[in-house]
C-alpha cells in the first residue's frame, strides 16, 4: 500500500506500476483520517497523504 500527497501522486503511480505491473486502486483519503495517525505520511516526503494506492 502506498500513500501520497497531491504533489507526488504521479510518482507514486509510476512506482506502483513498476513494482506490481498493474494499475493501482486509487482512493482519496476523506476528512482528517490522515491526520489521526502520525505514522502515515507521503511515501516521498513528510506531508500528510491525500491518496492511498493499493
Amino acid at each position: 500500500m502506498y500513500f501520497a500527497c497531491a504533489k507526488h501522486i504521479e510518482q507514486a503511480i509510476d512506482e506502483f506500476l513498476d513494482q506490481y505491473e498493474v494499475s493501482p486502486d486509487l482512493n482519496r483519503i476523506e476528512g482528517d483520517v490522515a491526520g489521526t495517525d502520525i505514522s502515515v505520511r507521503c511515501r516521498f516526503c513528510a506531508a500528510p497523504p491525500i491518496y492511498r494506492l493499493s
